[in-house]
């Protein structure tokens, strides 16, 4: 006979109901914790459709900003052959004007200041036009084999008058074992050059400015050194960003503030970058250091006859 009271538990009956207990308290963890899943399911595909939305609009921004500056790269295209067109008849008509002998000083002088600020209005145009054809895509490189030494000569045919006239001294030292002809882009090394030794005769009221050229390495390395205003070291940050000139710049002569920012844009073209050091009142120096491959004499093209 069982002595176990009426309504008594045995230890095999609290068993099974502890691990009933277990199992519901499981159940019920589980279902909280599917709950929690199915809500940050929401969260999930919330934040995705969010995300989506967001890169829809990113891409119409995209193609709108894209449209825009296609549309400004061809205003600017148009409005440049409207104004080179009579910019140009201005000037053919004061270069011939100032031919005429029976002019008066004084007439001469008004045709010089006419020819003066047509070519620098031309400059300016063209400077506009070169940073709207890179912000239309990276600056491509041609190839070619030119002569280095007849480029250098001629950069100092074309400075030195300029510098003569401000009564400033324009060196140009060559390497001895500088090759004399070479294979890279020579229109953008030609124009960074002239851009560099513009600024640096601009900006340099006494003394000089000095061009250097080293070869090594399969590497030519260029420096415009000028002991010119200097740079302050607050404004070298943003020097070749485009349309930023320095704090004497505007006051010593008007420009669009574009020369530096091609001139590094075409540094980088030919597989160099432009670096600068400067010390205010005591002049900078310019630098940069490209590829070459050196060419012989046979590989240069003549110019086509006019």
């Amino acid at each position: 006979v069982s002595s176990r009271r009426p309504g008594a538990f045995s230890d095999e009956d609290v068993d099974i109901l502890q691990e009933l207990a277990e199992a519901l308290s499981e159940g019920f963890q589980r279902m909280d914790d599917l709950g929690a899943l199915e809500e940050r399911n929401r969260v999930l595909e919330k934040e995705v459709a969010e995300r989506r939305q967001a890169e829809l609009e990113l891409y119409e921004a995209k193609e709108a900003a894209e449209a825009a500056n296609r549309a400004k790269s061809t205003f600017l295209a148009s409005m440049s052959h409207e104004l080179r067109t009579p910019l140009n008849a201005i000037l053919g008509f004061s270069q011939l004007m100032q031919r005429d002998q029976g002019l008066m000083v004084g007439q001469r002088e008004n045709l010089a200041i006419i020819a003066r600020n047509g070519e620098h209005l031309l400059a300016m145009i063209n400077d506009v036009l070169e940073i709207s054809r890179i912000e239309a895509g990276p600056a491509m490189l041609q190839e070619d084999a030119f002569d280095l030494h007849g480029l250098l000569e001629e950069l100092e045919e074309l400075f030195r008058p300029r510098a003569h006239e401000r009564e400033l001294l324009l060196l140009c030292e060559r390497a001895e074992d500088l090759p004399r002809y070479v294979r890279t882009d020579g229109g953008k090394l030609r124009q960074v050059l002239i851009n560099l030794l513009s600024n640096a005769l601009r900006f340099t009221e006494k003394g000089g400015v000095t061009l250097r050229i080293e070869h090594g390495g399969g590497r030519l390395r260029f420096e415009v050194e000028d002991t010119g205003i200097g740079i302050a070291p607050e404004e070298l940050g943003t020097l070749f960003d485009p349309f930023v000139q320095t704090a004497r710049g505007p006051s010593i002569q008007g420009g669009t503030g574009l020369g530096l920012a091609i001139s590094q844009q075409f540094a980088r073209a030919l597989g160099g970058r432009i670096g600068v050091r400067s010390r205010v009142g005591e002049g900078s120096v310019f630098s940069f250091e490209i590829p070459i491959a050196e060419a012989t004499g046979e590989e240069v093209q003549e110019p086509a006859p006019p």
